[in-house]
């Protein structure tokens, strides 16, 4: 988890103007990241969430905890390590854009627990879901204790699903041999058209869903912005279209995707069809990309 501070307005682009502007934005401060914003849109959703995470003890890592105490979600299982800094990106969308972060903080902390507690393991066992987010962004733990965690899962009849993103070194594809031990204890692998192609090594989404697939989650689903998503599973192919916004309606699209895995399981935890699914993360996304970040929408 980080933080993500989102500036909203107009600047000049000129440098020499620029140089002397001073102008009003709109500020958002918002806890993002891999699971941020996830457990952000669940909680609002009228799920319970209890968020397994590490951060530093400075005060970027304190506005997370704020942040999610102010979302009623329980924060007891949160590592905090000292003398650690917390991650920060910074979204200053002032000439159009509508995500490009400007500069950004990594973290100094281990991006989630190497080693769970025996709370941390009897609250995922005790699930209804467990999810796990930003697996490609931290080497130390492929093939680490995570798996532990997808395996107690299964063996409890808790459902799963993954979104793995992506390494944030320059790591050459393929990467699925750092996400492979835990596809089999997957029942949805979220991941966008490059992710999906990198995992594999190949052109085609929808192959390199197939690719996946066989590799052991139950399903996988790709999700392609304006194009919107495919869910593909053992039945086929289900295409999603994207739910048309008027480009003057989006202020940006932070957190989207992350917003998009929330609203499938949402609808797949109440056991809707998986059209209906799919249906449900592309309105839920779509919401957000009204409002700032991920999850105020």
């Amino acid at each position: 988890m980080n933080v993500d501070l989102i500036a909203h307005g107009s600047a000049p682009e000129g440098k020499k103007a620029l140089l002397e502007w001073v102008g009003t934005s709109r500020v958002s401060v918002l806890a993002a990241g891999a699971i941020g914003y996830f457990a952000g849109v669940t909680r609002a959703l009228g799920h319970d969430i209890s968020v397994i995470t590490a951060l530093g003890d400075d005060p970027l890592g304190s506005i997370v905890i704020d942040c999610l105490k102010r979302l009623r979600s329980d924060t007891s299982l949160v590592e905090i390590q000292r003398g650690k800094e917390t991650a920060i990106g910074i979204y200053m969308l002032l000439f159009g854009s509508k995500k490009r972060p400007l500069t950004y903080q990594m973290p100094t902390h281990d991006l989630w627990p190497l080693r769970f507690t025996p709370g941390q393991v009897d609250t995922v066992k005790s699930a209804a879901w467990f999810h796990h987010g930003g697996y490609l962004h931290f080497p130390p733990a492929w093939k680490g204790s995570v798996l532990e965690l997808f395996t107690l899962a299964r063996k409890n009849g808790v459902g799963t699903s993954l979104d793995p993103q992506f390494p944030l070194t320059d790591y050459p594809a393929p990467w699925v041999h750092a996400v492979e031990p835990l596809l089999p204890f997957t029942d949805v692998l979220f991941v966008d058209k490059h992710e999906a192609c990198s995992l594999m090594a190949m052109e085609d989404h929808v192959g390199a869903a197939r690719a996946l697939l066989a590799k052991g989650p139950e399903m996988v689903v790709v999700k392609l912005g304006q194009e919107g998503s495919v869910l593909v599973d053992r039945e086929g192919v289900i295409p999603q279209p994207a739910e048309a916004i008027p480009q003057g309606e989006i202020v940006d699209s932070i957190g989207a995707g992350d917003s998009f895995d929330a609203g499938f399981v949402d609808a797949w935890i109440a056991r809707n069809p998986k059209r209906e699914c799919l249906l449900n993360a592309t309105r839920v996304a779509a919401r957000t990309l009204r409002q700032p970040g991920g999850q105020i929408g």
